[in-house]
This record gives C-alpha cells, sequence and structure tokens, in this order.
C-alpha cells in the first residue's frame, strides 16, 4: 500500500501477470524513502509478497560543476563550462546561468557514456572587465520541474601593460587618453619644484 502522496508519481509498469511487478516514481520526493513490497488485493484475495521486499533511498541532486575555477583577465574573451551530473537516459537537464556579467554566446549539448548515462554540458563565452570583480555567477539544471545549482565568485585582474608619461611644459598641459578594461581613480595636481615659481604637473592613476 503506498500514500496518497504518491498518486500519479507512482506507476506499476511491469506486467503482472507475467510476474514482472516493476514500478516507477517520478519526481521522487524524501518521504519516497522507505522499505516497499508488492501486494495483490482482488476481492477476497489479498497476498503480500514479504520475501522479496525493495528498499528506495532518495537524495539530493547533486550540483553542477563551473570550469575553470580561477583568475580571469579583464578585457580577455574566455569560455566558462557548466557540466551537469550524469543522469539516466532520458532524463535531460536544463542548464540556464545567472550572474551580472555580460553573455556573448552560449552553447548547450549533451555527451552519453557506454552505460546510456546523459550529461548535460553548457560552454558560455564572455569577455569580463573589473566591474565584474567578486560578483557571483550562478549554474542551475533543472530536471523535470526540480533544480540544482552552483556558484563560483569572479576573480577578475587588471593587466595594464601601458606606461604613461606627463612631462611639464609651462602654460601646455597635454592630455593622454586610452581605452582599458581596468578601472582606475586619477588624481591631478600642481606640485611646487622648488621656491620659485616653476610647478610641475602630476597626474596620478591608481587601480582600483
Amino acid at each position: 500500500m503506498v500514500s496518497e502522496g504518491t498518486k500519479g508519481r507512482f506507476t506499476l509498469t511491469g506486467k503482472v501477470q507475467e510476474g514482472d511487478c516493476s514500478f516507477s516514481i517520478s519526481n521522487a520526493q524524501p518521504a519516497d524513502q522507505g522499505i516497499y513490497e508488492f501486494r495483490i488485493e482482488d476481492g477476497k484475495h489479498k497476498y503480500s509478497y514479504q520475501w522479496n521486499k525493495l528498499s528506495v533511498s532518495v537524495t539530493d541532486l547533486p550540483e553542477p560543476t563551473i570550469s575553470p575555477v580561477g583568475e580571469l583577465i579583464a578585457g580577455k574573451p574566455i569560455t566558462l563550462t557548466c557540466t551537469a551530473h550524469p543522469a539516466p537516459q532520458g532524463c535531460k537537464g536544463i542548464i540556464t546561468w545567472g550572474g551580472r556579467i555580460n553573455i556573448e554566446n552560449i552553447y548547450n549539448y549533451e555527451r552519453e557514456d557506454q552505460a546510456g548515462k546523459v550529461t548535460s554540458i553548457s560552454d558560455i563565452t564572455v569577455t569580463p572587465s573589473q566591474r565584474e570583480h567578486n560578483s557571483p555567477l550562478t549554474c542551475t539544471v533543472t530536471y523535470s520541474g526540480v533544480s540544482t545549482n552552483s556558484s563560483i565568485t569572479l576573480d577578475v585582474q587588471c593587466k595594464f601593460p601601458l606606461f604613461l608619461f606627463l612631462t611639464h611644459i609651462p602654460y601646455l598641459l597635454t592630455h593622454i587618453g586610452f581605452i582599458s578594461p581596468c578601472i582606475f581613480s586619477e588624481t591631478q595636481e600642481f606640485v611646487p619644484v622648488d621656491t620659485g615659481k616653476q610647478w610641475r604637473y602630476r597626474h596620478l592613476l591608481t587601480m582600483q
């Protein structure tokens, strides 16, 4: 006998008349865990097969993995991969991404092993900027309405190869501009060279 909560989820799939008493469970829940025995009730005839019981264990969905994990370079494109845990054939996982970083390209596909288990995989291409440093990136896998997810914190570092030189020319100030994925704070000031009337312009760029 099974509880009311199993109606519509527990299905007898075997042919009892041929001695096959197989059944399937859809949308498994923690309460489904336990010991089961097959029982027949047909009018006055009732019988339980107590010598051949079935043990059912229900575990949490394994979290997907995100790779590679490590330092990202601001302005340098990279492909990140979310790999779901292998699932039985026909149980396809749907992968979605969440986070502040802009996803430029996404490619979802499946890989089947010799045992028939299917692994859902999603590749995304991103070009991180320093604004995404320490922001979360989440990969979620959904199987028949049940979801599991995994998150990483982006470590975006700035590799700044340029050098900026400013030379003071009296009454002339030249501004040099450039584009960079890095974030800088700027400080501008005039510093006296000596006790005379000469001044030097100092422009400081500090990486944040």
